[in-house]
């Protein structure tokens, strides 16, 4: 069955993002699952490499701290899930699990299992962050062959209504934006085509004009828009762009190569989670 999987790693912020993920499954009409991780290994590795040393009793406190709360997980999520039901009336069936298997492991055979899974997360790994690493999600883009929604922390509703496409002209892009409106169950959503041409011309601006053109013909959306912006980095002009229109959610291909795949390295997908404050959904290049 399609389903949405919501990975937590802490108890921080866990009420927004249950409530999220119950709204948005019952958005997209697909089962929930919820798996809370207890990995140790990461954790330590993230540690090494945000302080360049050893374990010490920074690290051990953290570890004490998230086995406690790992002990606790699966009362404390059914406790939430409980409450949260108990005051809205979604029609949405879910699944808790608690495991101290290695993050990927576990996710890899949840994806390999159903082809049909998005991948739910938070923009901010607690754990990661309280033992120094810069950003603990940053390898689940790549390794993982799944959609991958971040959600912004303390964001409780999915309204997805205006959207916005990031796009470098990549042949995959018109079926990722069909795929976009499968998975949020819409035709009649105001999209928005945003491409970044870094230096102004007619050459880009014809460029994005026939990619509407293409998309307005092969997809089922009834209003799509296109905006181009003329700025050195990519988030600058995305974060220019949001300053002046209201976007739901933000949309975009994790190439193989090419432009975009410089946003994908770690520093760069830090800066693209943490520093847009409205969900991003990741898709693969096929």
């Amino acid at each position: 069955m399609k389903t949405n999987l919501l990975l937590l790693d802490s108890f921080k912020n866990m009420e927004s993002l249950v409530a999220y993920a119950f709204s948005f499954s019952h958005r997209t009409n697909r089962q929930l699952k919820i798996i809370y991780v207890y990995d140790f290994d990461l954790m330590q590795h993230e540690h090494r490499v945000g302080s360049t040393a050893e374990a010490d009793p920074i690290l051990a406190n953290i570890h004490e701290q998230a086995k406690k709360e790992f002990e606790d997980a699966e009362v404390r999520m059914s406790n939430v899930v409980s409450a949260y039901l108990k005051n809205h009336s979604v029609d949405v069936p879910v699944e808790i699990v608690a495991s101290e298997e290695k993050r990927l492991a576990i996710l890899d055979r949840e994806v390999r299992n159903n082809h049909e899974v998005v991948l739910l997360i938070s923009n901010i790994q607690h754990n990661a962050v309280a033992t120094g690493g810069a950003l603990g999600y940053s390898n689940l883009i790549d390794s993982l062959r799944c959609p991958v929604f971040v959600i912004p922390e303390k964001t409780k509703y999915a309204a997805l209504q205006n959207i916005t496409y990031a796009t470098n002209f990549h042949p995959d892009d018109l079926s990722t934006i069909n795929q976009v409106r499968e998975l949020l169950h819409s035709n009649d959503m105001q999209v928005t085509l945003l491409h970044n041409g870094k230096i102004a011309g007619s050459e880009e601006d014809l460029k994005l004009k026939e990619f509407l053109d293409l998309v307005e013909r092969q997809t089922w959306f009834h209003s799509v828009n296109s905006v181009l912006m003329n700025e050195e980095d990519l988030l600058e002009a995305i974060l220019d762009y949001m300053k002046e229109s209201h976007v739901d959610l933000l949309v975009m291909l994790n190439e193989k190569k090419g432009f975009f795949k410089e946003i994908f390295k770690p520093s760069n997908t830090k800066d693209i989670i943490t520093h847009i404050n409205i969900p991003v959904l990741v898709y693969h290049e096929n």
